[in-house]
């Protein structure tokens, strides 16, 4: 979506949530990266963020460690 004069409150809040999920998922990584380089086991349980982008979002998600990929599709708590 472009940003337009015409809806300036829709362009927003995409730009918002797109920042909000990218931030979120910088967060999951250094969770993942932490927990890897302290050598945690891969059946550990951790606690990420929601990635699904609202900034009104505070949900957690427990994951395995070994579910977690970097690489992957977005982590989130509800549809």
């Amino acid at each position: 979506m472009t940003t337009t004069p015409e809806n300036p409150v829709e362009a927003a809040d995409l730009l918002a949530d797109n920042g909000g999920r990218l931030v979120r998922r910088t967060v999951n990584e250094a969770i993942y990266d932490e927990a890897v380089q302290r050598r945690l086991a891969p059946d550990t349980p951790l606690e990420f963020v929601c990635e699904c982008g609202s900034l009104a979002c505070g949900e957690t998600v427990e994951l395995r460690l070994s579910r977690f990929d970097p690489a992957g599709g977005p982590i989130v708590a509800h549809p």
